[in-house]
């Protein structure tokens, strides 16, 4: 698992040195992502500031809003097509 880790970070740093990116997101459990933390430590400073972590029980808890939130929006008939 640490070389997943390990490729994650090093992923997220290639991502973040392309100029259109501001911020770089880890998304994993909670268990996971505290360990991503712990690890990214020792990266410079100027990538962990824009590096955030985002738990997947939260991202499922926002889809599940974003959903109800979709069917309530439908339901005004603002557009000729549902949203999807």
């Amino acid at each position: 698992m640490k070389e997943n880790r390990d490729s994650l970070l090093m992923n997220l740093q290639k991502a973040k040195n392309s100029p259109t990116v501001q911020r770089v997101v880890a998304i994993s459990d909670k268990v996971q992502l505290e360990k991503i933390k712990r690890e990214s430590e020792g990266l410079l400073e100027e990538f962990r500031r824009d590096l955030t972590f985002w738990p997947v029980e939260e991202i499922l808890e926002v889809a599940e809003h974003l959903k109800s939130a979709m069917k309530i929006i439908d339901g005004l008939n603002l557009t000729p097509e549902p949203f999807k």
